[in-house]
């Protein structure tokens, strides 16, 4: 028969043991979920590649649709400043004509 020093040993000794089964079978889990978030991984890394082309030929598109926004308002400000210049001249060539009709009424 165990005496009871005897006994608190073996419950001590039993605690420990569990313990560390314990931290065995957490370790367990955490390497089974670790690998299978390695695996889903691997298996969404195509996806996420061709993620990655899809945005570079995206940045690519913008790139060139911003090089044409800027070519296009240079061009609509080259446009307006010939308007601008083709109105002045309209108005001078107006206001010769009423000078010339004036004159030739006169």
């Amino acid at each position: 028969m165990m005496k009871s020093g005897e006994t608190l040993e073996e419950i001590q000794r039993l605690r420990k043991m569990n313990v560390v089964l314990e931290a065995e079978m957490n370790y367990h889990a955490d390497l089974e979920l670790a690998l299978a978030i390695k695996e889903e991984m691997q298996i969404n890394l195509p996806n996420n590649q061709e993620l990655k082309l899809q945005l570079l030929h995206s940045q690519e598109m913008v790139a060139k649709l911003r090089h044409q926004l800027t070519t296009a308002q240079a061009e609509t400000q080259s446009v307006r400043k010939v308007a601008e210049d083709l109105a002045s001249e309209v108005a001078t060539l107006k206001a010769e004509k009423e000078k010339l009709k004036q004159n030739t009424a006169g």
